[in-house]
């Protein structure tokens, strides 16, 4: 199962056929192996992680790593890794450097393993949950978040799609990177 909303890693193109570098990886597996996948798509990460939970599917495609999910999925190596970035509006004054995201309304996936760092980093933010990287992205555009906590692949992205000379990365958050894997 691959979240369709996670462009470039994972998407539907305009025949919605499934694309993205996860898919490019599925496809060199089947080439050397001979293994066949049957791509579902999702819209919302909540929604994958009951869908594997439940059996409905054996594998998820393109999901960070997150220690808390340990004993339920089994995770593979990452396939790639990317920084976790701030993206604000262009029109936004500078984020503070030692403390950039306190007093902000800060966009966040919904059930990320990156909400117990940002409560601890920055306890007074205010977190707005969104479905996928490009609804955080779309609340700051629309002013309804201040700063997005965002995979830098997926922002530089939808930043050049929708957002170029409205939107910009402001930063970088943490010295961790978001490890791109696939899990079981």
């Amino acid at each position: 199962m691959i979240n369709t909303s996670l462009a470039p890693v994972t998407f539907s193109d305009a025949q919605r056929q499934p694309r993205g570098l996860a898919i490019d990886v599925l496809e060199q597996i089947s080439r050397r192996t001979g293994l066949h996948f049957d791509i579902v798509e999702s819209d919302s990460f909540a929604d994958m992680l009951k869908a594997v939970t439940l059996g409905n599917v054996d594998m998820l495609g393109a999901i960070g790593y997150d220690p808390q999910q340990t004993t339920r999925l089994r995770y593979t190596r990452p396939f790639m890794v990317t920084p976790r970035v701030l993206v604000t509006r262009n029109d936004a004054p500078p984020l503070d450097p030692e403390r950039p995201l306190d007093d902000q309304r800060v966009a966040v996936l919904q059930g990320s393993p990156l909400l117990s760092d940002l409560h601890q980093s920055a306890p007074r933010a205010r977190v707005i949950e969104a479905q996928n990287p490009l609804q955080l992205l779309q609340l700051v555009q629309e002013g309804r978040a201040d700063v997005a906590l965002s995979p830098q692949v997926n922002a530089a992205y939808f930043i050049n799609q929708m957002g170029k000379g409205r939107l910009r990365i402001a930063g970088q958050f943490g010295d961790e990177p978001i490890p791109g894997t696939f899990a079981v």
